[in-house]
């Protein structure tokens, strides 16, 4: 098991360690085709954790059918994956925005 989050990716059993030592210069081709799928998948698990997020912010504090949040699901996914992680870099940007006092529109202060 894992202690918490952070222990996946920081010290010498992290994943950062892990990569980096398949990546050295005594890497093999199999060693770097490893880490490759690895960060494909890791950028997938990303991506749709993103999209779940962005369902559940449509949401809000509506009551929603099983229907209703299978239709958002569907129009959430269909942006594909591209699309959706633009959105989740402007997200961060708006948010540090906010957070560093600048003005954002109210709406957007609530999608946030």
């Amino acid at each position: 098991g894992v202690n918490d989050y952070a222990s996946l990716w920081e010290g010498p059993s992290g994943v950062v360690a892990r990569a980096e030592k398949l990546m050295s210069g005594e890497s093999t081709l199999e060693d770097r085709e490893k880490v490759s799928r690895a960060r494909g998948h890791l950028e997938k698990a990303v991506c749709n954790r993103q999209m779940d997020l962005m369902v559940f912010r449509r949401k809000g504090e509506q009551d929603w059918s099983n229907k209703q949040m299978d239709e958002c699901k569907q129009r959430v996914y269909a942006l594909g994956a591209r699309a959706v992680m633009q959105q989740v870099k402007k997200d961060e940007e708006d948010y540090n925005a906010w957070e560093d006092g600048r003005k954002i529109p109210e709406e957007r202060k609530a999608e946030l």
